[in-house]
């Protein structure tokens, strides 16, 4: 069974660490580069032939419209070959978001971590995603690897009082409490209301 999350870990993973009240939930950013297909480039008319020339007029015409539906229909099929290859990128980011909170909400800690990686690899200037990992990885008790993701997290959003509490929630069950301490100072110094990081800081000694 898994074991019970710590107060870091109370609502979904993308809030702060440590007791009841939540931090501003992260706002959801787009990823840096998306993988949309591009449209193709329009076609170009083939330059008229001599034999062509005189054949001007109507049967030009006839020619033509079958040739502009063609086009339509390849320019068509080009476009459902493309998107039907696969989901964009920001579509699997966002999969893959919904994957890990629904997860984390399950208390399935384990996968909702590896939704949060796949989110994080998709788009990895994604705070917010990488606040969800740490979330997971504290609820694992596997500390170490909390510290890394909301220290991404921090690096990504330095203002966020949120963010920097829950880091400082993640030193502190790794055992370096001077860093816990740095990390509850700062997040006091943005927003001296946080709860989490003044629980903290007072169960440290701070």
């Amino acid at each position: 069974a898994q074991p019970p999350p710590p107060a870091a870990a109370v609502t979904e993973g993308e809030q702060a660490a440590g007791g009841a009240e939540a931090a501003e939930p992260a706002e959801p950013e787009e990823p840096a580069e998306r993988a949309e297909p591009e449209e193709p480039a329009e076609a170009t008319e083939p330059e008229e032939t001599g034999a062509a020339r005189a054949e001007r007029a109507s049967p030009r015409t006839e020619r033509r419209a079958p040739r502009r539906s063609e086009t339509a229909s390849s320019s068509s099929s080009s476009s459902s070959s493309s998107s039907g290859g696969g989901a964009s990128r920001l579509e699997r980011f966002q999969e893959a978001r919904q994957q890990a909170l629904d997860a984390f909400r399950g208390r399935q800690f384990a996968r909702a971590a590896r939704a949060y990686e796949q989110a994080t690899r998709l788009n990895p200037r994604h705070a917010g995603s990488f606040a969800g990992l740490g979330a997971s990885r504290l609820a694992l008790r596997q500390y170490p690897q909390a510290v890394r993701a909301y220290q991404r997290a921090v690096a990504l959003r330095p203002r966020h009082a949120g963010f920097h509490a829950a880091l400082g929630r993640a030193y502190q069950l790794a055992g370096d409490r001077n860093r816990a301490r740095q990390a509850y100072q700062r997040a006091i110094s943005l927003d001296p209301s946080n709860q989490a990081a003044r629980q903290g800081l007072q169960s440290i000694g701070g």
